[in-house]
């Protein structure tokens, strides 16, 4: 499921706000900070996103008959996206 355009701009404001408060880090260009994390977003969105589809496909091509919207679907499709996320270090 992908977020809302008001919650992805949420999220950056509030990211954006604590760099920018943050005692270690000077930033010279509030723009910069936020471009920068809002693609950042985007990219790991798309990641999450590519994992959660093949996820889905992996089930969808087992032998066995297992129907969307099941409690066993939804556990298939989580475990297959846990390993992939944990194969790629996320």
């Amino acid at each position: 499921m992908k977020p809302s355009d008001e919650k992805l701009r949420a999220v950056v404001h509030a990211a954006t706000r604590a760099v920018e408060t943050s005692p270690q880090v000077t930033v010279c260009d509030a723009q910069d900070v936020r471009d920068a994390l809002r693609l950042a977003v985007a990219e790991t969105i798309v990641v999450y996103q590519e994992i959660h589809d093949a996820a889905l496909q992996k089930v969808a091509s087992l032998s066995r008959n297992v129907r969307p919207g099941t409690r066993e679907h939804e556990q298939l499709v989580r475990q297959y996206a846990d390993t992939a996320l944990r194969r790629r270090g996320l």
